[in-house]
């Protein structure tokens, strides 16, 4: 295994025209997985400020957040895929509460369910309806609420309710945990745009 990672991140030697040991170098590939470790959730710094640059979250959102990656590097995944599924249900509703606000001052009905106390409900009513203005949509926002919307409900909201409601001893793994933190960035970065287009271009 140690030859496979040396191979494929590092070489002996200075660089390439001095290839003695105890010296060695990064290839190409090693440097592409340091750019990608620093913000990864196993480095909550660098995964907080990767955050920061494509999001802004409210208090609440990030303190869930914060403490779903103290559990994280802690190995409580269970707690871990709770405190993610928070933060991300505080997104939601605050994109829930800029719509509703819109659809009251343009004097419009408030689709059913989107004022429900369930998550589910709301996020299912939010998607619904965003479903049908998607074609009014430019294409730097189709594109991110059509690939990313279903991450929360297929990916975060899953591995939430599995760790909430557990049915086995490990109901959630360290794997299905890391992707909710991938996936959260660009979640978080969805629903920072969509209220831009409900101010500006819901009609």
């Amino acid at each position: 295994m140690e030859r496979l990672v040396s191979y494929w991140v590092a070489r002996w030697g200075l660089n390439l025209s001095n290839p003695n040991p105890p010296f060695f170098h990064l290839t190409e590939r090693g440097h592409q997985a340091l750019q990608n470790i620093t913000r990864d959730p196993s480095n909550p710094a660098g995964y907080l400020r990767h955050l920061a640059s494509v999001a802004t979250l409210d208090v609440v959102a990030a303190a869930y957040l914060k403490e779903g990656l103290d559990c994280y590097i802690e190995g409580l995944f269970k707690a871990a895929a709770v405190m993610i599924g928070g933060a991300a249900e505080s997104v939601i509703l605050d994109l829930r509460d800029v719509t509703v606000q819109k659809l009251n001052l343009l004097q419009k009905t408030i689709p059913k369910g989107l004022e429900d106390w369930r998550i589910k409900t709301v996020s299912d009513a939010l998607r619904s309806f965003f479903e049908r203005h998607v074609a009014q949509f430019k294409r730097e926002l189709r594109e991110p609420f059509e690939a990313y919307w279903s991450a929360f409900a297929q990916q975060i909201r899953a591995s939430r309710n599995d760790a909430g409601h557990p049915v086995s001893v490990d109901p959630v793994t360290p794997d299905t945990v890391h992707a909710s933190l991938l996936i959260f960035p660009e979640l978080a970065r969805l629903a920072n745009s969509l209220p831009h287009w409900v101010n500006n271009d819901l009609t």
